[in-house]
């Protein structure tokens, strides 16, 4: 299985890229939970905690893609306003932000909307 698969969320058949990452070095699992921590005047802190939510969550997608898969790439990122990512955590809903290209590379920054499975 890939490593992650871009998805449209409505049937398209040019609407689909499987790209094999290192999804420990790109940040994919990497989260983080609300937490303000304020000082206090005896010298101390506050911290609240209001919990995780994926929401949170932005990832920086980084490939060398094929020719072919950058024209599939350029079409998920300009057709559709939220994609179906599918990781090995789980399905999670996202909004493409910004794609760009070096040559080769790709580097795809995703908004991270919900988990859906």
């Amino acid at each position: 299985m890939p490593d992650i698969i871009l998805a449209s969320k409505t049937y398209d058949p040019a609407g689909y890229l499987e790209l094999d990452l290192d999804s420990d070095r790109e940040g994919i699992a990497a989260r983080e939970r609300r937490t303000t921590v304020t000082p206090t005047l005896d010298g101390g802190v506050v911290a609240e905690d209001v919990g995780m939510s994926h929401g949170d969550r932005r990832w920086t997608l980084k490939a060398r893609l094929s020719a072919t898969e950058a024209v599939t790439l350029k079409h998920l990122h300009d057709a559709y306003a939220q994609l179906n990512i599918t990781t090995k955590e789980g399905i999670f809903t996202c909004a493409p932000q910004r794609l760009s290209f070096a040559g080769s590379l790709a580097q795809l920054q995703l908004l991270v909307i919900s988990k859906d499975a």
